[in-house]
């Protein structure tokens, strides 16, 4: 409930770098002021460049909190069947 989708891009994945940077600007807001010193973890299960993220830390942070960032990435293999 801390951050909100204020409108839909286009797919990331059909953008160059900078379409992708331009593509996030403003998609996220912050839900409303935070108190001082709130910590908040965003979590995202890939990453291939850090664009959404940045938007959605960059949100966060503008409405008062530290944002830290985890990324999760798995081989391919792991979820194959053999």
């Amino acid at each position: 409930d801390l951050l909100r989708r204020t409108r839909l891009g286009a797919a990331q994945n059909d953008l160059d770098r900078e379409g992708r940077l331009k593509n996030v600007r403003g998609v996220f807001e912050a839900s409303g002021p935070l108190e001082t010193g709130y910590r908040v973890l965003l979590v995202d299960c890939i990453l291939m460049e850090p664009f959404t993220l940045d938007a959605a830390a960059g949100a966060l942070e503008d409405a008062g909190a530290h944002v830290a960032i985890m990324a999760l990435a798995f081989r391919r293999e792991l979820f194959q069947q053999r």
